[in-house]
């Protein structure tokens, strides 16, 4: 895996990035920009994807425009809007698709226009085809771009009354919009964002959580004693196919090794345990999930609706950014 960020010249403000998956093969083939920023030209970014899955997000800066072009075997695409894009390519043919923005697609045989919410699929030496649906988002500004909208902000839970409290906030860094869960303190803290989902996902075959983050302070080793005091832990809330109410949950680390006193897992959470998912100290990096409904229905429990989605930040001391959460669904 590699997370490429693409940024101006001086490194004020990011352009784009690109989560790279295992097993793929792409490379930078022009970046440029214009040579005097009060003209009208704009950004180039030209990539070239011969085998494997990348996914493409271009933040929405309407003061630096950037044309992002996508080489793969059997054609090209243009990309001009801020927004998501995701593209996999074998030997056969190439998916891309549209989660947010606006994509063009040229080959030999055709050309086509995708919008959000929106797939094609281009076979070697065939004519594209699509549009067709595609992946949906159930997550609402999970960019986080419009602020805390849609999102309620918890109130904090604190061990010593005395102490700091946990300080959830949205910053710019690097021209993004950024959560942040930041706390310097001794005992326990708490606090989080939550958000209501309510999407019946039984016509769904994928459904994968996917999200982009930085831990960069972090006390206790792993995620505490319990497991429970991860310095990112994502809660799921859903109905199972049964009409019961179930958890699930999946914490993030960077610092500490899983031991007898730091286990790998939530021990006092509902199962399915999870382990808990390790980053690299202070870099941002990425994560996605199996497919949830493929996992939970091997251990009976199914969701039938997705309730909620909440982001919590624990610990003593920490500093936690999350760039982007996408709750990713597939018909």
């Amino acid at each position: 895996q590699a997370l490429l960020l693409v940024s101006t010249p001086d490194g004020d403000q990011s352009l784009a990035r690109l989560q790279v998956y295992g097993n793929t093969s792409v490379a930078v083939d022009r970046a440029t920009a214009p040579r005097f920023s009060s003209g009208s030209s704009e950004h180039n970014l030209d990539i070239v994807i011969s085998g494997g899955r990348l996914l493409l997000s271009i933040p929405r800066l309407e003061e630096i425009p950037l044309v992002v072009g996508i080489d793969y075997p059997q054609g090209r695409s243009i990309i001009r809007e801020p927004g998501q894009y995701s593209i996999l390519t074998t030997n056969s043919e190439t998916q891309l698709a549209v989660l947010q923005g606006e994509a063009e697609i040229v080959t030999d045989q055709e050309q086509l226009t995708l919008s959000i919410d929106q797939r094609v699929i281009i076979p070697t030496g065939g004519k594209p085809v699509g549009p067709l649906d595609s992946e949906r988002d159930l997550i609402r500004n999970g960019d986080f771009g419009s602020g805390f909208d849609e999102w309620v902000v918890l109130s904090p839970n604190l061990e010593l009354p005395e102490q700091p409290t946990v300080e959830i906030k949205i910053d710019n860094q690097e021209g993004e919009p950024t959560l942040n869960f930041r706390r310097l303190g001794i005992g326990h803290a708490d606090s989080g964002i939550r958000q209501i989902v309510d999407q019946d996902v039984t016509d769904f075959d994928d459904l994968r959580l996917a999200l982009s983050l930085r831990i960069s302070e972090q006390s206790l080793g792993v995620c505490g004693e319990q497991g429970s005091e991860c310095p990112l832990m994502v809660r799921l809330d859903y109905e199972d196919v049964t009409g019961v109410d179930q958890t699930w949950l999946q914490g993030f680390y960077a610092q500490g090794t899983t031991g007898p006193t730091t286990p790998d897992v939530c021990i006092t959470c509902p199962p399915p345990l999870n382990e808990h998912y390790r980053l690299p100290f202070g870099q941002l990096g990425f994560y996605e999930s199996d497919n949830l409904l493929e996992k939970l229905d091997q251990l009976g429990i199914l969701p039938q609706r997705i309730k909620s989605i909440t982001l919590i930040s624990s610990g003593h001391t920490f500093d936690t950014d999350v760039v982007d959460v996408a709750l990713l669904a597939n018909e």
